[in-house]
């Protein structure tokens, strides 16, 4: 009895042993979504005014990522802006999934409102943009990453 009482000590420590074990699996290394994003992209774009001038212009951005926000982005050189010193403009843009959009405070507009809307598919970024107010305009662009 002895002996049985001991075994089943021994199996019982064992056991606990054992469930106080786990498997140390690798951490996931978080995917960091602004990485797709990030490089030069040569930038063709068809836009329309109010009155009716279309035009089409063709530049280049480079978009990096934002030094103190891991969801936030940078571009440099949007719309081929620039600073009232003719700097190129940089502005900030959220990252949401798989769209980016502008935060429309940080755009140089005289006035009304401005939207910007781009999603990223094969290293090809899409957008839509939009000013309402005095120079009202719609423009549409493609850019290819560099």
């Amino acid at each position: 009895m002895k002996n049985y009482k001991n075994l089943v000590l021994c199996l019982l420590s064992f056991l606990l042993i054992l469930s106080a074990c786990s498997s140390e699996g690798e951490t996931p290394t978080p995917i960091d979504l602004r990485e797709a994003w990030v490089g030069t992209w040569e930038v063709s774009e068809n836009f329309t005014f109010i009155s009716g001038q279309t035009g089409v212009d063709n530049y280049t951005i480079t978009i990096a990522k934002h030094p103190t926000n891991d969801t936030k982005l940078r571009i440099t050189n949007f719309a081929n802006l620039t600073k009232p010193d003719n700097s190129p403009l940089v502005l900030d843009a959220f990252l949401l999934s798989n769209s980016l959009m502008l935060d429309a405070a940080e755009v140089p507009t005289s006035s009304g409102n401005f939207s910007f809307v781009g999603s990223i598919q094969n290293e090809t970024l899409n957008y839509k943009a939009f000013k309402s107010g005095v120079s009202h305009y719609l423009a549409t662009g493609t850019a290819i990453k560099q």
